[in-house]
Order: structure tokens, then C-alpha cells, then sequence
């Protein structure tokens, strides 16, 4: 027997990722003849935009996550705590190893951004030390 609940939160996850990643990019690309996905980002618009964001340098990521964990608890079974402990772990691969350094080399002025901004995701949490 299917378990109702756990069905309807893999569905909502599956729906999360499409809608996020697949629909998003489709709509965006259609547009504007562009994906808008960046391994690096050299332009204007990204610095400015990165600045606006003054309570958290990553907060897509920590929505992700928050969402993730709002489904985990709709089903609390072991695989949707798996999925969002693989989520945080692939989160935190992603931003410390490969965002981070990239935007250091990209962007001359990240790491003074960096130091203002009060949280990698969460308010105080993550804080780059002067």
C-alpha cells in the first residue's frame, strides 16, 4: 500500500525541481535567448543584485532547503530526511568549493561584499571573518 502522504511530498519535490529548474529556465531562455545559467558571472547586473541580498549571500539556497524540509515534515520518512541531508550537503559543496572561490576570482570586490553581508544562509551563520 502506498503511503499517501509520502506520495504527495515526492510529487511536490519533483514539481519544486521542474518548476524551479526546468520550467524556469525554459520561460527564461524563451525570453531572451539565454539560459541565464553562469558557471562565472563578470557583469554589472550580478554584483548589484548580489548586493541587494544584505541578510544572506545565498538565500535561493536556503529557500531550497527550507522547502525541502517543510516537505520532509508533510512525509517524515528516512528517505526524505536522506534527500534533505543530501540537499544541505550538496548545498554546501556547491556554495564553499565552487560559488565562493569563482566569485573571489571573478569579482575583485566579493570579498569586501562578502564580509558585510551577515550569513552565508542564515543571518549570523556563515559570517567571512575580516
Amino acid at each position: 500500500m502506498v503511503n499517501g502522504r509520502a506520495l504527495l511530498a515526492l510529487v511536490l519535490q519533483l514539481a519544486f525541481l521542474a518548476a524551479g529548474f526546468g520550467w524556469r529556465t525554459a520561460v527564461h531562455r524563451r525570453r531572451t535567448g539565454d539560459s541565464g545559467l553562469r558557471r562565472q558571472r563578470h557583469d554589472r547586473v550580478a554584483r548589484v543584485s548580489g548586493a541587494l541580498f544584505g541578510w544572506a549571500r545565498n538565500p535561493i539556497f536556503a529557500g531550497m532547503v527550507v522547502a525541502a524540509v517543510g516537505l520532509a515534515l508533510l512525509a517524515p520518512t528516512l528517505l526524505t530526511a536522506v534527500s534533505v541531508v543530501m540537499l544541505v550537503v550538496a548545498v554546501q559543496v556547491q556554495v564553499r568549493r565552487v560559488e565562493e572561490p569563482n566569485l573571489c576570482d571573478a569579482m575583485p570586490g566579493w570579498p569586501i561584499h562578502a564580509q558585510r553581508v551577515v550569513g552565508r544562509f542564515l543571518p549570523r551563520l556563515g559570517k567571512i571573518s575580516r
